[in-house]
């Protein structure tokens, strides 16, 4: 489900290419913790942010509560990688959207 909202590009990624290329860009441990293998057992759902093209930040959804477990941003100043206050209202917006499909189902690549 990609949407763009006020030059903000959400995404739910298909690849384990684009969980890797966001983890690298935004220091993050998405490979190293094997994300991609708990969105495969559909425990979580990652939803990518980018903004201009380049990463942004990394939502982590829990699917049996539809909850943001976390965000983060670059993680390069773990003192300072929160997502600001007006990216999460744009999450906020973007995840009413299909909150309540999670907790029916987990969405698929393409939807």
């Amino acid at each position: 489900m990609d949407t763009e909202i006020n030059g903000y590009n959400l995404h739910v990624p298909c690849t384990v290419d684009e969980i890797k290329y966001q983890a690298e860009k935004l220091h993050q441990c998405l490979i190293y913790a094997k994300y991609y293998e708990k969105m495969a057992e559909r425990k979580c759902l990652l939803v990518l942010i980018t903004k201009d093209n380049e990463p942004y930040a990394t939502y982590e959804l829990n699917v049996n509560n539809a909850k943001v477990e976390q965000a983060y941003c670059d993680e390069l100043d773990r003192n300072n990688c929160s997502v600001p206050e007006k990216e999460n209202k744009i999450f906020g917006d973007y995840f009413a959207t299909f909150k309540n499909k999670i907790k029916r189902r987990m969405l698929s690549c393409g939807n």
